[in-house]
């Protein structure tokens, strides 16, 4: 077996096993952005198996059986990947949005029906014996079959589309939480359009890599969802400098005026998606810090941190 075939099979298993550890790890945080982002990481790790496995047998029903597994595994997940950027993005549905994701989920259905069947019917894709290494038999592809491929590209475009919305409301310090999300999906579907369209027959370009970058945009997802925070997206040091020279002013101003009266200050940093609420309880603890430490101070702290600047 060629050395670059098996590095591409180590390194899928090893994105499956990945795949399902960040599964684990967003069902874990007990949201429902986390239960459908790991629905989704666990429709990769399978998406992952399922093709590998096809490309690797000689045996006509594995390879149709492992085929319809990939496509229908690509559906579930590109269906929990939308439901969980429309919940991180917007955090609820609008009555067209429920509407829209009854009826993709109602597509899929329909679509684990055809693909169901098609091992024994070909009624969406008929498979070729070739004469390869791997990926032993190329595929004809019929008009079920199209119309699965608009559907995902569909789901991918409406991902997007929100994504790419919610950067463009947001400020210009919060938005490489979505930016680099945006690249790795446009990345995916570029490399995908390439692995079906790019003529030949030998061993590199047969293999699909968009399969391995799936994972790598679960990561990102992930980072972006449960791990971004003010420490990833703003200098710290500057802007606890920036206070600073803020509440130097206020207060020779304010001793100007008032005869030597002073101020104590807690300011609270928020990201993009911080409720005025959270907010003003982030204040007030650094407002409550700063009085602590005695007269005429300022405690700046992000919000949600325990620590302040």
């Amino acid at each position: 077996m060629p050395v670059f075939l098996n590095v591409y099979i180590i390194i899928s298993i090893a994105i499956a096993l990945a795949d399902g550890i960040l599964a684990v790890k967003s069902i874990q945080k007990n949201k429902t952005t986390g239960r459908y982002l790991g629905f989704a990481c666990i429709g990769a790790a399978v998406v992952d198996i399922s093709y590998l496995i096809s490309i690797l047998n000689n045996d006509y029903l594995c390879v149709s059986v492992m085929s319809s597994v990939y496509f229908i595994n690509i559906d579930i997940m590109l269906i929990c990947l939308l439901i969980f950027t429309v919940y991180f993005t917007r955090r609820k549905f609008s009555g067209i949005g429920k509407t829209a994701i009854r009826l993709g989920i109602l597509y899929t259905a329909f679509e684990t029906i055809v693909f169901g069947m098609n091992p024994f019917y070909e009624i969406a894709v008929h498979y070729v014996q070739r004469d390869t290494y791997i990926a032993k038999y190329s595929y004809q592809m019929k008009p079920l079959y199209w119309m699965h491929l608009v559907f995902t590209y569909m789901l991918v475009a409406v991902i997007l589309l929100l994504l790419i919305r919610k950067m463009c409301k947001i400020p210009c310090e919060y938005r490489s939480q979505y930016r680099y999300v945006i690249i790795g999906i446009v990345a995916i579907v570029a490399v995908n359009g390439v692995f079906l369209y790019w003529p030949g027959v030998n061993i590199y370009n047969l293999l699909d890599y968009s399969i391995c970058g799936y994972s790598l945009t679960a990561f990102l997802l992930y980072w972006s969802c449960f791990e971004y925070s003010t420490h990833g997206m703003l200098d710290q040091e500057s802007i606890h400098s920036e206070m600073l020279k803020i509440f130097d002013k206020v207060n020779i101003t304010l001793k100007a005026v008032e005869g030597g009266t002073g101020i104590s200050m807690g300011m609270a940093i928020a990201d993009s998606e911080t409720t005025f609420n959270q907010l003003y309880v982030s204040a007030d603890e650094a407002l409550y810090r700063a009085k602590e430490n005695g007269r005429g101070r300022l405690v700046v702290q992000p919000n949600g941190s325990g620590k302040p600047c």
